[in-house]
């Protein structure tokens, strides 16, 4: 019997948590019945829906919107008609494109400088996001105690992060678990502002074989999930530039990246597959205060929620293929966005209505049979 039991032991170590000495005697059964090997059960496939939008661009008149008469702001209204779609996602994520103001500076900046209030961080949670990108080349207008205010600010509002970093071990991928998943997220920018020397580490910016190495160590670190946010591209051009081809094909190619996310162009790009990869080339703003000039094109004011399911199954992952939620920002009204589903609200002023149409319509040109069932 001692010798049985220290097979038994052996044989099950690792499967159960608690020890089975004595169950057959407990139970009334014979040893042979009381520890026959269980069937083997394999953790069931797992589907986790995420969902991504473009630069929160907070100008000038978007800090206007928000500003209070005692000296708060309240960006809430601005997301408003966009919460209830938010919820759907168990992960909900954006590019913080601006840094926070540190408490007792100015929240407004001059232009081409980029800032916002703290509040930007509570509102944006409370909306539903999860997590932001923050590599961006507006990182450090407000120097590097702004980038660590806005990181301090996005933890005390329960907002995940990657791409700043307040010290050289927090550069690296950022991983979380979503219903027992994995996930990395990993966030680039094209280029960083003025960094204190020796301090390149704060903000990442492109380099595909950093990428590359993040996206291994992230699966080193047992991510089943990669999920890379990048923002690249140039202002007001819709199609995917060559540098921004050159770069997905080296980082798909290298089989650890999932799915690409990007951002920065200020107008919706398409969707397509490099290497068998989803890649959604631009986001476009989700709210700003353009076409602040004649010279910006009314698709500065759209954009899109990205849904994407992916499922985990064993080993394997399968992402699926992106559905397109586009969205207006009225910025002569608050800058509030809105759903470009709204156009067929009859509760919502024709005038709006129509630019909402419009909206929908220019959004359909670029992505296509990418567009969500029910969006018009």
């Amino acid at each position: 019997m001692a010798l049985l039991v220290v097979m038994l032991m052996s044989a099950f170590s690792g499967g159960w948590a608690t020890p089975v000495v004595g169950l057959g005697g407990e139970l009334g059964v014979t040893p042979a019945t009381a520890f026959a090997a269980p069937a083997r059960v394999d953790a069931p496939a797992r589907r986790l829906t995420f969902g991504f939008v473009g630069d929160i661009h907070t100008h000038r008149g978007v800090n206007r919107s928000a500003d209070r008469p005692d000296g708060t702001f309240d960006y809430s209204g601005i997301f408003g008609r966009i919460t209830p779609m938010l919820s759907w996602f168990d992960v909900a994520l954006c590019h913080m494109e601006q840094p926070l103001s540190v408490p007792g500076t100015p929240v407004y900046v001059a232009s081409p400088q980029l800032s916002a209030s703290r509040e930007l961080a509570r509102d944006l949670a409370v909306a539903g996001f999860d997590r932001c990108g923050t590599a961006s080349n507006h990182a450090v207008d407000r120097v590097v105690e702004g980038l660590e205010h806005t990181l301090d600010a996005m933890d005390a509002a329960g907002l995940g992060h990657a791409g700043t970093a307040r010290t050289p071990e927090e550069r690296g991928p950022s991983l979380f678990v979503v219903s027992g998943v994995l996930v990395a997220h990993i966030a680039y920018t094209f280029v960083a502002g003025y960094l204190p020397p020796g301090e390149s580490w704060r903000v990442n910016v492109t380099n595909t074989a950093k990428i590359i190495a993040d996206a291994r160590a992230a699966r080193e670190a047992g991510a089943q999930i990669v999920i890379l946010d990048m923002e690249w591209g140039v202002d007001k051009i819709i199609q995917p530039t060559y540098e921004q081809r050159m770069v997905a094909n080296a980082v798909t190619a290298s089989g650890d990246i999932d799915l690409i996310i990007r951002h920065r162009a200020h107008v919706l790009q398409p969707i397509s597959q490099v290497n068998g990869t989803w890649v959604v080339w631009g986001l476009g703003s989700i709210v700003s205060d353009n076409p602040s000039s004649s010279s910006w094109p009314a698709e500065s004011q759209d954009a899109a929620v990205v849904m994407v399911d992916v499922t985990v199954d064993g080993d394997t992952v399968t992402v699926g293929r992106p559905l397109v939620y586009p969205t207006w920002c009225d910025k002569q009204n608050g800058h509030v966005i809105y759903p470009v589903s709204a156009a067929d609200d009859p509760s919502i002023p024709l005038a709006k209505r129509v630019a909402l149409s419009a909206s929908r319509e220019r959004s359909r040109a670029i992505v296509g049979d990418f567009f969500a069932p029910g969006v018009g």
